[in-house]
């Protein structure tokens, strides 16, 4: 497994630090892409992953800092002629969240197909998560606390809770 940090700052802009992302990638070569902070899209392609090729999405909570960029990857692999869906992992409540992204980005998504004929719009798959195993492809994630040298260490990449 190789893990990339794509961003790791916080909401206050960092002009040296982008929004909180991971890339991990596992054997084969499989990626997946944990949150979507700012300026995810242009980090990706500068770890030499094309908007074609954007990998699944596991949101580790709903700050939005963390999820500010889900539109941006899910409408740049769209346009550039992805159609297959954006695969979005996450905790209860993700489906609101991104059905609500959506409304937001449907005005948008029908400015673009007027002139994309016969496309359908993107799509979204969303699979709400716990705490256990997660099976994608061959790759077996396992979201869960960690305890190391005393201090609980939160692999999920969020806060407490």
């Amino acid at each position: 497994m190789r893990t990339i940090l794509l961003g790791t700052g916080s909401p206050p802009p960092n002009p040296k630090r982008r929004g909180p992302s991971t890339l991990v990638t596992v054997g084969g070569g499989e990626h997946f892409l944990v949150d979507a902070g700012s300026g995810v899209g242009v980090q990706l392609v500068q770890a030499g992953v094309r908007p074609y090729d954007w990998p699944p999405v596991f949101i580790t909570h709903h700050h939005s800092d963390h999820t500010i960029d889900l539109g941006h990857l899910l409408i740049t692999r769209w346009i550039v002629g992805q159609n297959a869906p954006l695969e979005v992992y996450g905790p209860a409540g993700t489906r609101r969240q991104v059905d609500k992204l959506l409304d937001w980005l449907r005005w948008d998504i029908d400015v673009r197909r007027a002139h994309m004929h016969e496309r359908p719009p993107p799509e979204v798959r969303v699979t709400e998560i716990e705490e256990g195993r997660i099976l994608a492809s061959d790759a077996r994630l396992r979201p869960r606390r960690v305890e190391g040298g005393g201090r609980e260490v939160l692999p999920r990449g969020g806060h407490g809770g």
